[in-house]
């Protein structure tokens, strides 16, 4: 009690203590605070790693291939049915894309992907706006370019299994504020969600098309990453800059073993856009596009070809094979058996496979999603205890300080005593 007499007095007597005590306290709270922001990023890394990612997965790296995808993603289902949910292939491979009317042409990195099972994988799905409130609409299957069009009561309407999926989404929401947001109104162009093409009466006097509900022949479809296809406002809400299912135009590499092929280096082709991503990342979502997996294969050679000498065909290829645990099991150990059947599966393979393929199968790697990032994570850790450290040099300078004022003054008093 005589202790806090004593502090209690000091304060009452001394007002300017309250600054010294603020200082100490404001410091306090700049380390938390700082410590705290960048804790919640490094999750939100960490979460969007995951995210974007199976729990465990095969690659030699870059846009190198490996064969026998299949055979070893049968065999780990197999063996390991208790903890494998889902493994699925990618191909990854680099191109340009130039879409719609628009001038711009953009570096893109192309991933193939057999999409019903990729969005098992990871959470793909959850960030495709048009299958979000059309869902099921998505597809990487040939199609027309869809129109909205005025009915026999003035109202705009979008082809019958639009308008379906469009009802099943509000059925399944009961999202009040979707009625009153885009609510549709007699003579009013389709006020959304998205954006659609209008049909005209001169596309079916120019053969464009037969029928008011869609236009163009059907098209391989392709979902590019939200920050190719749209842009953010003063809100920041996308806007979407090109209208769904209008002609892409995609410009791939062929690759080999020895590199791009010469004899065929480059590949255009025209696609229909039919969604886009959102992960996000900006790093993806610019600069990168999503196709079917099969149809990327056949595009870039990585599919089964009749062998040069005529002895058989060579096995297709794929980039990375991601694999989807059950929840609770720990991925770090499941790594460790997936390695250990990939190592039995590649001796297996020496039986028939040739030199070449048996090379690229030694090269593969078996990673956690967490080992795959694990560069990019260690910069934000390193970068978390680094800005907490300089921070608390300053709380530390800051709390000197206060103490050398008192001090000083009494040191002050002291001498003019004497």
């Amino acid at each position: 009690m005589y202790k806090l007499f004593l502090a209690l007095r000091y304060l009452r007597k001394r007002r300017i203590a309250y600054f010294a005590v603020a200082a100490v306290a404001l410091c306090t709270a700049m380390v938390l605070v700082v410590h705290s922001v960048m804790t919640g990023f490094l999750d939100s890394v960490r979460s969007s790693s995951r995210r974007l990612l199976g729990d465990v997965i095969l690659e030699v790296g870059e846009v190198t291939t490996f064969p026998y995808y299949d055979e070893f993603i049968a065999r780990v289902k197999s063996e390991m049915k208790d903890e494998v949910k889902a493994a699925t292939p990618v191909i990854i491979n680099y191109g340009l894309l130039k879409s719609g009317s628009a001038d711009k042409t953009y570096t893109v990195m192309v991933t193939g992907i057999r999409l019903n099972e990729y969005t098992t994988i990871n959470s793909f799905g959850e960030g495709l706006y048009y299958n979000k409130y059309y869902p099921g609409t998505t597809t990487f299957e040939p199609s027309r370019c869809p129109t909205w069009y005025f009915d026999e009561q003035n109202i705009a309407r979008l082809p019958k299994v639009f308008e379906e999926a469009r009802a099943e989404y509000q059925a399944r929401t009961k999202d009040p504020d979707f009625q009153a947001l885009y609510r549709r109104e007699a003579g009013e162009p389709y006020p959304g969600p998205g954006w659609f093409m209008m049909h005209r009466e001169e596309d079916l006097l120019t053969g464009r098309t037969d029928t008011r509900e869609y236009l163009d022949d059907p098209l391989p479809g392709m979902i590019i990453g939200v920050d190719l296809a749209a842009y953010k406002n003063s809100r920041g809400q996308y806007e979407r800059q090109i209208p769904k299912g209008v002609r892409v135009r995609l410009t791939t590499l062929a690759v080999t073993h020895a590199g791009v092929d010469a004899l065929n280096p480059a590949t255009t082709v025209v696609m229909r856009y039919v969604d886009d991503s959102n992960t996000r990342i900006w790093d993806i979502d610019s600069k990168t596009v999503y196709c079917d997996f099969g149809w990327l294969q056949k595009l870039v050679g990585c599919e089964a070809q009749e062998r040069v000498d005529g002895q058989g065909m060579t096995p297709p290829r794929a980039t990375q094979i991601q694999i989807k645990l059950y929840d609770g099991v720990d991925y770090k150990i499941a790594r460790d058996k997936i390695r250990k059947l990939w190592d039995e599966f590649r001796t297996q393979c020496a039986e028939f496979a040739e030199p070449r393929d048996l090379f690229t199968l030694q090269a593969v790697q078996v990673d956690t999603w967490e080992e795959r990032n694990l560069s990019f994570i260690r910069a934000v850790e390193k970068e978390r205890i680094l800005v907490v450290i300089l921070f608390a040099i300053v709380s530390v300078v800051a709390v000197i300080l206060v103490g050398c004022i008192p001090a000083n003054r009494s040191s002050t008093r002291r001498r003019a005593s004497r």
